[in-house]
């Protein structure tokens, strides 16, 4: 079966839209956001690369607790040469510790998974698999990446 690429706005273009439903139609913030995913989706638009849970004020204030812990995942990664078992056990440590922390945040923000992805969390958990010494470090960069791509949305089954 052939994949197509799922269509995809901008975090911008979703803004955009549920400020419209809240001047336009009066909405409340939470019905606007509703109103719009219902919108999108019935156009087949994938919305996996969408913050719809901050409002775009709090977002420019306030980073997204996975995003900053995709980050910080990619820049305790990138602190160590690439090469495989040059991670000390100290700071395999550390970095299992960061990727332990992006895996429970995803738990419960799976629809940012695509931008977890793009903030560092994938380059950071696949890094980790090439400098950890110690299996733990790198089953737990492992599963991190199962957990990002899976049902991603990236790419979904052509249509019939």
């Amino acid at each position: 079966m052939a994949a197509t690429v799922a269509k995809r706005i901008s975090q911008e273009t979703f803004d955009s839209v549920v400020q419209e439903n809240v001047e336009d139609f009066e909405m409340a913030w939470d019905e606007a956001v509703a109103d719009a995913i219902e919108q999108f989706e019935a156009n087949n638009i994938d919305l996996s690369n969408i913050d719809t849970k901050m409002r775009p004020e709090d977002r420019d204030t306030t980073e997204h607790p996975l995003i900053a812990a995709s980050k910080e995942l990619h820049g305790v990664t990138s602190k160590t040469p690439a090469a495989a078992g040059e991670a000390d056990q100290d700071h395999a440590d550390i970095v299992v510790a960061c990727i332990t922390k992006v895996s429970q945040l995803l738990a419960d923000n799976s629809e940012l998974k695509v931008i977890a992805g793009a903030c560092g969390a994938m380059q950071g958990a696949w890094q980790a698999w090439q400098i950890c010494p110690d299996d733990v470090a790198r089953d737990a960069s492992v599963r991190l990446l199962i957990q990002l791509i899976e049902n991603c949305g990236m790419c979904k089954p052509a249509q019939h």
